[in-house]
């Protein structure tokens, strides 16, 4: 199964977030490169978050399950609920619920997915092995991660320097991409994905006709 619409909402587990907070990036010609931690990827209970899409205005809320995060997500037609945990090492996803008007599916994995390596600097890669686990069926899995640079996107709610990240997913004989951009203390701004294939992705692109899904914060909701 083509992983790449699944790893879209992964980084939906947001904050509180402040209009005007503002962290200061790191020179290209630093001799000490700055080090960025789980502000990139908090997680907290009862948060709501409406983000601009492609796909139709998109709701996020988080809520908290004994040690781990579901992340309950709203696109109209699409539905999706993610469980993460959260430790010293990284973020990680370990049970993905989606679906698609009538469709639905439920992804595990062999070992949690690690989402992103806690603590991490511009430069840094990561590689994750294992397999995703369908109705029964395994389908190796390879998930290269890396970040890339910081960038300032502009959105309705402001203005924020984001580190970049960079995906490369395999699942089978299949490869997608995605792009996210993550502000500290807020999480995913900006995200951007190439689908393609099988799955609830190939289904999405046969039924809407898009090759390629987009998000940004478009407010946060009390």
């Amino acid at each position: 199964m083509n992983s790449s619409l699944l790893f879209l909402f992964a980084f939906f587990s947001l904050s509180f977030f402040q209009v005007g907070f503002f962290f200061e990036p790191e020179s290209p010609n630093s001799s000490e490169k700055l080090t960025y931690g789980k502000e990139y990827f908090p997680l907290k209970n009862n948060l709501k978050f409406i983000y601009d899409s492609n796909i139709g205005t998109t709701e996020a809320e988080i809520k908290t399950e004994g040690k781990s995060f579901t992340l309950n997500i709203n696109a109209g037609s699409l539905t999706y609920k993610q469980t993460l945990m959260s430790n010293e090492k990284g973020i990680y996803m370990t049970r993905v619920c989606s679906k698609a008007y009538f469709f639905g599916k439920t992804i595990t994995y062999s070992k949690p997915l690690l989402r992103l390596p806690l603590p991490i600097t511009l430069g840094s890669t990561w590689q994750w092995i294992g397999y995703e686990i369908d109705d029964g069926d395994s389908t190796r899995l390879v998930v290269n991660g890396s970040i890339i640079g910081i960038e300032s996107i502009n959105t309705k709610v402001g203005k924020f320097d984001c580190i970049k990240v960079v995906l490369k997913m395999t699942s089978g004989n299949e490869t997608s991409y995605e792009t996210e951009w993550l502000a500290p203390e807020i999480g995913i701004v900006k995200s951007e994905a190439k689908i393609s294939g099988s799955g609830i992705s190939g289904l999405i692109q046969k039924l809407m006709g898009l090759s390629e899904i987009k998000f940004l914060l478009a407010r946060i909701k009390d």
